[in-house]
């Protein structure tokens, strides 16, 4: 296809949920790894041929690709060992910190047969997008023989849409009795990230749409409960009045009344936010909460 600028065979792709993980370490292992012992670390595995680097747009920052010769067959159960890998850099800054780890020995899933290194990439985000290993990802030189297939392909700049509606005619052309899915069946990996990220995206929505009507519930109490106060009030107010204190007195306690209480309720917030992130981050490995984010809640309910 002549707007095709790259294409290879693999397993999976980056945020597609379906793929192979397991874990790599720097010794022989008893057949398997849990990916938290010292020396080894959980991954994902692509299955790339010699274009892969071209096709998924991955950069080299050490070592090389693969050559042709160095990619084999792999049946769809097959779990033999390769001969040589290429690892992404957050894999190598936490297995060989501080060292080159082109040229290093990696063990896959405990065997007890090596894999040389060969090259090390930027960034290539794994299938799946759990927190402790994101970014680690090894890639394996082979091609899956079976019935089922996915190839990524990387068409020339501007020719995506072009080359996403010739595709299932040519690979009609090479097997007429293929299946392919009519929805799935070919993708872009902008229909990838948003399949993959729609629950975080409808969360995220969730979660503002709540804090909305929460800083709007916040606010009306507020007023409603100065309006309150004043009304509870009134002969207190005309004393003062009578005695010499102006409006502006008047109005100064109670909006320092006001701030008091605000301020109680935003420091029970953020030690109770705090408190929330310190238990997910222990049991769900999330992030440290902004300290700015934290910052700005305080400031709107204290301009509230």
């Amino acid at each position: 296809m002549p707007d095709v600028q790259a294409v290879t065979s693999t397993n999976s792709l980056p945020l597609f949920t379906s793929s192979r993980a397991g874990s790599v370490g720097i010794n022989p292992g008893d057949g398997s790894y849990d990916g938290n012992s010292p020396g080894t670390t959980r991954t994902s595995y692509f299955f790339f041929d010699e274009q892969g680097i071209a096709a998924l747009g991955m950069k080299l920052v050490a070592g090389r690709y693969f050559e042709p010769g160095e990619v084999q067959h792999y049946s769809l159960r097959e779990d033999r060992p390769p001969t040589v890998i290429v690892i992404t850099k957050a894999i190598a800054d936490k297995l060989f910190p501080g060292k080159n780890a082109v040229g290093q020995v990696l063990y896959v899933d405990g065997t007890a047969t090596p894999s040389r290194v060969i090259g090390v990439v930027d960034r290539l985000q794994g299938a799946v997008w759990a927190k402790t290993f994101a970014w680690n990802v090894v890639v394996i030189p082979a091609r899956q023989n079976g019935n089922f297939s996915r190839y990524a392909v990387r068409a020339k700049p501007g020719r995506r849409d072009a080359v996403m509606k010739a595709i299932p005619s040519l690979l009609y052309g090479t097997n007429p009795m293929r299946v392919l899915d009519e929805q799935t069946a070919v993708m872009s990996f902008e229909q990838i990230r948003k399949n993959a990220y729609r629950g975080d995206v409808g969360m995220a929505i969730l979660m503002g749409s709540v804090s909305i009507i929460l800083i709007g519930v916040t606010a009306a109490g507020i007023v409603g409960l100065t309006s309150f106060w004043v009304g509870q009030r009134r002969k207190q107010i005309g004393i003062r009045r009578a005695l010499g204190a102006r409006k502006v007195d008047i109005l100064r306690y109670f909006q320092l009344e006001n701030l008091a209480i605000a301020s109680g309720g935003a420091t029970a917030g953020i030690l109770l936010a705090v408190a929330l992130n310190f238990w997910l981050m222990r049991d769900f490995g999330m992030d440290r909460i902004p300290v700015p984010w934290v910052m700005l809640g305080v400031a709107t309910v204290l301009l509230l």
